[in-house]
């Protein structure tokens, strides 16, 4: 006769192993914010760079919290959002995980209080006041030709001279005084290449933000690129991307800003950065695209790597061609990855696959 699953006592196992629970049942979703606990990252569920972190008592309760998708009180309601899956089938798995049995049977619920009392849902901002924010700042911004941007232009030459990728399209722009907040408390002002994010039905729906210093190096702030808030709340970021120049027939994708410029110098083709690995994942083509090739970055986790594969599969799904480009050189033992911006840097654009605007396999 098979027993029955006593929240209880699920719970109570799974204190202090979360971080080998999630390892287990999402892949490499939380790697960064486990490096980083505490701390913002971006979010594993809707994208950007920041926004989200786990509790410092994490490995005990599964828990956290990001400023759009709202707060998790322990794993198992993380898990729900990151996996898709009912409190149950979360619970099942972790069960399932830590050998407890009978994973297919009925679920008691907890008659106490869970591990971590529940956190009071961040209320959702206000969409008129996002929208504001958002034009303020575009607004203020002013173009990368213009004298005052020189910070952009010499960051872009740092990465390979890239501001020629730029001569047709203006949504990336340049913001002589942006104010930067680490941990919601105010740090300073930064000049910045901010550029605008589209949602799926090519409407503008955030601004990412590159902060620089005077001389056009990355600021000297923990998180140089940030992603502003969405318009639309969350997930309105989800299949969208920065539309760097028409996109039709081939359109090439990829997680970076700085990528997508080296594979247009390298190669002619229209490149559409998606920000993040996560944005990547749900990136849907615009109409009159067949085909896709993927500039994957290259992690030592194999996030970009996933990210691509999960993105090209969906794509053949739904009847586009897709190839993935992965870079072939080594991840240096000092870093955490190499994308194809770092490839054109060192070593041109003759070290780019010759795959052009033909064909996509």
């Amino acid at each position: 006769m098979s027993m029955k699953l006593d929240v209880r006592h699920v719970a109570n196992a799974a204190n202090g192993r979360w971080a080998d629970i999630f390892s287990a049942l999402t892949g490499h979703k939380l790697d960064e914010a486990f490096e980083r606990a505490g701390r913002h990252v971006g979010c594993p569920i809707h994208g950007g760079y920041d926004g989200f972190r786990l509790f410092r008592d994490v490995h005990q309760t599964g828990g956290a919290i990001c400023n759009q998708c709202g707060s998790f009180a322990d794993g198992f309601a993380l898990l729900q959002s990151l996996e898709g899956w009912s409190f149950r089938e979360s619970l099942v798995a972790v069960a399932a995980h830590l050998g407890i049995e009978d994973t297919d049977a009925q679920v008691i619920p907890a008659s106490r209080t869970p591990v971590r009392q529940a956190l009071v849902m961040p209320s959702s901002p206000d969409p008129t006041l996002v929208r504001r924010k958002l034009r303020e700042v575009w607004s203020a911004s002013l173009s990368i030709t213009a004298p005052e941007a020189r910070p952009v232009r010499d960051y872009l030459r740092s990465r390979g001279y890239l501001g020629s990728a730029l001569a047709d399209t203006g949504h990336v722009r340049f913001h002589p005084r942006l104010a930067y907040m680490e941990d919601d408390e105010f740090v300073g002002h930064f000049p910045a290449m901010i550029a605008m994010v589209w949602d799926q039905h090519g409407k503008p729906a955030s601004i990412h933000r590159t902060y620089l210093e005077p001389d056009g190096t990355k600021a000297a702030v923990d998180k140089p690129k940030k992603l502003m808030m969405a318009a639309g709340g969350r997930g309105s970021l989800s299949g969208g991307a920065i539309p760097l120049g028409a996109a039709t027939g081939i359109l090439g994708v990829s997680e970076g800003i700085e990528t997508a410029l080296s594979a247009r110098c390298a190669t002619g083709m229209t490149v559409w950065p998606c920000i993040s690995a996560v944005l990547l994942e749900r990136f849907v083509p615009p109409e009159g695209v067949h085909s896709v090739v993927i500039w994957a970055d290259k992690d030592r986790n194999d996030r970009g790597q996933q990210a691509a594969k999960v993105l090209k599969k969906r794509l053949w799904d739904m009847g586009l061609k897709c190839c993935v480009m992965l870079p072939t050189d080594s991840i240096p033992e000092s870093a955490k990855s190499v994308d194809w911006n770092d490839v054109y840097v060192q070593r041109g654009a003759l070290a780019f696959p010759r795959s052009r605007q033909q064909s996509v396999a």
